[in-house]
This record gives C-alpha cells, structure tokens and sequence, in this order.
C-alpha cells in the first residue's frame, strides 16, 4: 500500500473520531472521501471483528471501492491479504 493511501486513511480516521457521519437506519458512524469509506462495525453480525466491537474495541472496516480492502483495530490498521487474513500496517494514533 502506497504512503499516499495510508495518509489517506489516517486523514479519514481522524475524521472518523471528530465528525462522522451516522446511517439513518443502523446507526453506525462512518466517512467517506471519493471511492474510499471507512464504516463501523456492526456488533450485531457474527464475524470476529463484531466479537471484538462487542467486547469494547473500536473496529472499523475500510472499503476501497466497495471492496473491504481493511479493518482498523483500536487504532491500527491492518490490510487483508489475498488469503482472507489481516495483516499490520501502521498505527493510524502516531
């Protein structure tokens, strides 16, 4: 992942934590610049990530294009990987 994109993301995830914006129907927050959005999990669903935002961490997942292309963890990014992993990225904090 290019510097330009992981700026990006950092860009959004601060905005994310200042000035969301929230879906009328689940309630959750997100933000969105161009083709890139960065959406709240839901808690509801029955993957690992809602498991985690249902014990109190912040999981956000990243869409590029309509795909998830990333999940943002307590702060830290993480890409997913062809093998349907997450991999480290940066700590969007620093």
């Amino acid at each position: 992942m290019s510097e330009v994109f992981i700026e990006l993301i950092k860009s959004l995830y601060r905005k994310y934590l200042t000035k969301p914006m929230y879906y009328a129907r689940s309630g959750l927050k997100y933000v969105s610049y161009n083709n890139l959005k960065l959406i709240e999990q839901n808690p509801l669903k029955s993957s690992v990530y809602a498991q985690l935002k249902r014990e109190g961490h912040e999981v956000i997942q990243v869409i590029l294009n309509d795909k998830y292309v990333g999940v943002i963890i307590d702060g830290q990014f993480h890409r997913y990987t062809d093998l349907g992993k997450s991999e480290f990225v940066t700590n969007l904090k620093e």
